[in-house]
């Protein structure tokens, strides 16, 4: 795993890169790989999950948008969205 120094005396930060490729190994080792044996698990489908479960359970949208970070709720509510066509079994539609 990488980490780096940002300054001396301060704390080890994780970087994205350290982050993908320890999903990538933990994936492989739990084999949770595609059909061409590559990983299959990532830092963005655990962040929709995230999303998409905390909605699930009945979380505030606004609280859920927050831990996400994301600045409007509309896009907090492509995860609401997704759920409900995931329910009804429909498509959903390339965005524009």
């Amino acid at each position: 795993m990488v980490a780096t120094h940002d300054r001396p005396g301060h704390p080890l930060r994780l970087t994205a890169r350290a982050v993908d490729q320890l999903l990538d190994e933990l994936a492989t080792e739990a084999d949770l790989v595609d059909e061409h044996g590559a990983p299959a698990a990532s830092a963005h489908t655990l962040r929709h999950t995230l999303g998409t479960n905390l909605l699930r359970q009945g979380v505030d949208i606004v609280v859920v948008a927050e831990l996400l970070g994301h600045a409007r709720l509309d896009t907090t509510r492509r995860y609401t969205n997704l759920r409900e066509l995931h329910q009804t079994g429909e498509k959903p539609q390339a965005a524009c």
